[in-house]
């Protein structure tokens, strides 16, 4: 919970940091590619999380890693400060909420689409274009496969779930079957 507080602090002290607007995606996939080196490294986890490792060191070495990159100045001061306040942790955390703000200032919504079979890119294009005109929003497809679905699509917006899947027309079709019995 306090994680997520504290994540959303830094992300919007982020984005209220960045000057230009169009930079906010770049951005974001730059916020996105570091946070994933963080979150995939646990060798990187045991050195910047141990409290024993002074603040020097860890603050040359986040130096190097960061020389790789060609960071945005508000990213990578942000990501410094992240360290010095101990929060380098929650750098995904942060990244999600970031990404929201991004999406709000755009107009867009994240939808996560479940489908039984891999969707074609016509398909992709035609189910966000219908979210789209549902949501007034630009929709930015994630898709997953999941056969017990047996057909159709189940769509995620938030806390909006549009259910268009067989296996919950059959079990609607079930309920009202034994509806009538009792």
């Amino acid at each position: 919970m306090i994680k997520d507080i504290i994540g959303k602090r830094y992300a919007k002290a982020l984005i209220d940091s960045i000057e230009k607007k169009e930079d906010f995606d770049r951005v974001g996939k730059q916020l996105k590619e570091v946070a994933l080196v963080f979150k995939e490294s646990k060798e990187l986890q045991n050195f910047f999380f141990n409290p024993a490792i002074p603040f020097t060191k860890k603050e040359i070495v986040l130096g190097e890693i960061l020389n790789f990159y060609q960071l945005h100045p508000s990213l990578k001061k942000t990501i410094f400060l992240l360290l010095k306040n101990d929060w380098l942790k929650i750098i995904y955390t942060i990244y999600n909420h970031f990404m929201f703000y991004c999406d709000q200032y755009n107009n867009r919504v994240r939808a996560e689409i479940t489908s039984a079979y891999k969707l074609t890119d016509d398909e992709r294009t035609g189910i966000a274009k219908k979210l789209g005109n549902y949501t007034g929003k630009e929709v930015v497809l994630n898709t997953k496969i999941d056969s017990d679905i047996i057909g159709g699509v189940i769509a995620r917006i938030g806390s909006l779930v549009i259910d268009g899947s067989v296996r919950n027309y059959l079990k609607m079709v079930k309920n009202s079957l034994t509806k009538d019995i009792q």
